[in-house]
């Protein structure tokens, strides 16, 4: 029966599985050129690992090692690796929540369990398809590496680079089993696991920034796959220290998995209260209540963001990386460069400020798909207006998310761009009609075609391709017509560029008719069509 189930598992999770495995190993391997193209001369590599080596750049990146003996490899690993593995921890939280707790919380599991199975069958099948997974992102990744023309690389270093990803991906995986056996929520179980993660990157940050040695960083695992040195020593070590966590989690979830009751967890649901809030009589107080969790997680994630990132608006060799002047060069003639930068993080918030937009759209979707609208559908509770209550709450995210990100750039640059918190704070709204556009793309397919959500997925992806990755890939004027292509594209880049009116205001008209239409087609179509 485990066989079958891992079967089962793999026919649910083909297409996620195909789109994570394209998305990590393809990014992993299309990013290796580009350093080659970028850091071209030892003068040019040396230059890029002295400005890392900083302890602001350190605390968001990772060590810097090997300056004597520097190559595109090395940079590449130390540049890219940490974003690569929260890249793979979202992954693996997100798919083992999804067949465990998830499936527990809709009742799928009670349906299982009534056939011949054992109580660790469920449970032992997903972390097995789990660690399946990311051995072939580990596989594809460093045959991919091992053929890249690029300095530095060797076939040691590409195994070792591709192991340390994978290995960090399957310790996660055994963290999101841990966590869907402590909480009996499928949402209290992935925001377990993200604020462990979020932990761990903090308690890295500090190690490898500020604790002679490095030894804090041994102690959490986001800080492992750093120090194998990929490329320059290879250190085996750290990727073993992570397997043997992982087992040793994987362990403990399935001896707490096999005690339990089905259903609950080691830590029960908190109780609601006696009588429901006043707020939950209207649908908007509803959505609040659905998104409030994702709304604070949001705020002080791109709060944090912006505060990480002003900090290196103050290092003066920050702006001589010439990856980053030839990034700001597609910005045109710029006279002041930290402004420059301040207009390209903007930007890159902007688009991750769309994010939590469209995640609060789509929760309509998620709460028609679990059968959970039926019963408030069946009172004097017009659709539209539940549609429009989700809509209004991901206007509030569009709104506050980006101003928080500007006021933590902001309060961290302590002046050094030369900018007033209300030009940060205009810098970042400026963006607001091109979220609004992505806004409306969602309600429209909600509203009419809700199995092609994946569609604003992808213009998103398309998004943030031609505004980030095409300005190093393509000469300026092609990257500026590829970004035409997309909504933000057509926004001034505040405080570089001069404010226009023009394309807010088409924009806007256009998320406006996109709503409406998606509205009109909520309301027509059948529920759970």
């Amino acid at each position: 029966m485990l066989f079958r189930y891992i079967r089962l598992i793999i026919k649910r999770e083909r297409i996620n599985s195909l789109v994570w495995l394209l998305g990590i190993a393809g990014l992993m391997i299309g990013f290796a050129p580009l350093f080659s193209n970028l850091f071209g001369t030892p003068q040019e590599m040396a230059a890029i690992a002295a400005t890392m080596n900083t302890p602001a750049m350190i605390a968001m990146v990772g060590p810097v090692y090997g300056l004597h003996a520097i190559s595109s490899a090395m940079v590449m690993s130390q540049m890219s690796l940490l974003l690569f593995v929260i890249a793979i921890a979202c992954m693996n939280i997100f798919f083992v929540v999804r067949h465990t707790r998830a499936d527990e919380e809709l009742g799928r599991m009670e349906v299982l369990r009534s056939l011949p199975i054992g109580r660790l069958t469920s449970t032992l099948a997903t972390l097995t398809s789990a660690v399946s997974l990311n051995i072939k992102i580990t596989v594809v990744s460093a045959i991919g590496l091992m053929f890249m023309p690029m300095d530095g690389i060797t076939v040691a270093g590409a195994w070792v680079y591709s192991a340390a990803l994978g290995a960090a991906g399957i310790f996660f995986a055994a963290l999101a089993l841990l966590m869907a056996q402590v909480f009996s929520t499928a949402r209290g179980a992935t925001t377990g696991a993200m604020a462990t993660m979020s932990a761990l990157f903090l308690l890295r940050a500090v190690g490898d920034a500020y604790v002679d040695g490095n030894w804090l960083s041994w102690l959490s695992v986001m800080g492992l796959p750093m120090q194998t040195y990929a490329f320059y020593q290879n250190r085996l070590l750290p990727i073993v220290v992570m397997l043997a966590v992982a087992a040793v989690l994987a362990a403990i979830a399935l001896l707490l998995c096999k005690r339990r009751d089905l259903g609950e967890g080691l830590v029960p649901a908190r109780k609601g209260a006696g009588e429901a809030s006043p707020l939950l009589l209207s649908p908007l107080g509803f959505a609040w209540r659905m998104l409030r969790g994702s709304f604070i997680g949001w705020a002080i994630a791109l709060f944090s963001f912006g505060a990480m990132y002003g900090v290196s608006l103050g290092m003066d060799d920050f702006f001589e990386i010439d990856m980053l002047q030839d990034m700001l060069a597609t910005m045109g003639d710029i006279p002041n460069m930290a402004q420059g930068f301040v207009g390209m993080l903007l930007m890159m918030m902007g688009l991750l400020s769309v994010v939590p937009v469209m995640i609060a759209v789509k929760r309509v979707w998620g709460e028609e798909k679990h059968h959970r609208l039926e019963s408030l559908y069946a009172r004097a509770v017009p659709r539209w207006k539940m549609m429009a209550a989700f809509m209004t709450m991901g206007v509030l995210f569009s709104i506050v998310m980006p101003a928080l990100n500007a006021l933590g750039m902001y309060l961290a640059s302590q002046g050094a761009a030369n900018l007033s918190l209300g030009q940060f704070i205009l810098g970042g709204l400026s963006y607001l009609p091109a979220i609004w556009v992505m806004l409306g793309l969602c309600v429209l397919l909600v509203g009419w075609a809700p199995k092609l959500g994946w569609i604003a997925w992808a213009v998103f992806g398309i998004s943030f391709f031609f505004n980030y990755m095409g300005r190093l890939m393509f000469p300026q004027d092609v990257a500026e017509f590829t970004q035409r292509f997309t909504p933000f594209g057509w926004i001034p880049q505040l405080p570089v560029d001069d404010f226009a009116w023009l394309p807010l205001i088409v924009l806007t008209g256009i998320a406006a008719a996109l709503s409406t239409v998606g509205l009109i087609g909520y309301r027509r179509r059948d529920i759970k069509l």
